[in-house]
């Protein structure tokens, strides 16, 4: 199983950068995790984005979501100019309703919703969900495939649950919006040191961070979640792919 991190920044890309979008690949499948801003100008330097098997959306807060409303409208031009076959399938979370309703585009997508804590398969990838704590209805993504366990945080606050979620998995993609605690609202994100402390509590093998404020400094995030963690932790890079 491959990761490539196509954006990493909210809520909104760091200059040249875009928001939550990652890439994941086992075998012949390719799923698209997230679509947040800008996302969809850089899916071309690592795949045509017709060769994706699926989206899967998180949650439906802008930066994680937004570009999907650009890829929508180029999705549905190439079913118009015969450049390609079915719609491409969507899944998300139903909540907020306003903004479940907005992202139907029956002719281009094919929407398919979850709730925290289904499961689902898209080709050689097993999802599973877990609710996180979040403005929003959230869900923590747990992805087998392989025989490797990719996890992914989503946007949430300190969670049990999440950690539970992240148990044993070899490659823990985890947000770290603030730099210290209290550099924002409570309940919402978490900060470097607790991204750490919650890969530590799950036994993860490896730690990756993401979901950082354009104007933070990512190593210096990763060096907070390192002291907590203990275990091989760094920064997500934009363009780069890491094994799971």
């Amino acid at each position: 199983m491959r990761l490539t991190v196509l954006g990493c920044w909210s809520p909104m890309p760091r200059t040249g950068g875009a928001c939550a979008g990652y890439l994941l690949e086992e075998g012949q499948t390719r799923v698209l995790i997230d679509c947040g801003h800008a996302v969809s100008s850089f899916i071309g330097r690592h795949i045509d984005y017709n060769r994706l098997d699926a989206i899967v959306l998180t949650h439906l807060h802008d930066d994680h979501q937004a570009d999907v409303y650009a890829l929508r409208q180029a999705i549905a031009i190439d079913l118009r100019l015969g450049l390609r076959q079915g719609r491409m399938p969507v899944w998300s979370l139903d909540q907020p309703a306003a903004e479940w309703e907005r992202l139907q585009m029956p002719f281009a997508l094919e929407t398919h919703r979850y709730a925290p804590g289904d499961g689902f398969t898209v080709g050689e990838l097993a999802f599973a969900t877990a609710p996180t704590i979040h403005a929003l209805p959230c869900a923590a993504l747990r992805v087998t495939g392989g025989g490797r366990t990719f996890v992914f945080s989503a946007d949430t606050a300190p969670s049990p649950v999440v950690t539970e979620h992240a148990r044993d998995a070899d490659l823990f993609l985890c947000e770290a919006t603030y730099r210290r605690p209290g550099d924002g609202p409570v309940n919402i994100h978490l900060a470097a040191a607790e991204a750490g402390a919650m890969a530590a509590a799950a036994g993860v093998k490896r730690l990756l961070l993401t979901h950082f404020h354009p104007r933070q400094d990512p190593e210096a995030q990763a060096a907070l979640a390192r002291e907590a963690y203990g275990g091989p932790c760094e920064a997500a890079v934009e363009g780069r792919t890491y094994e799971v």
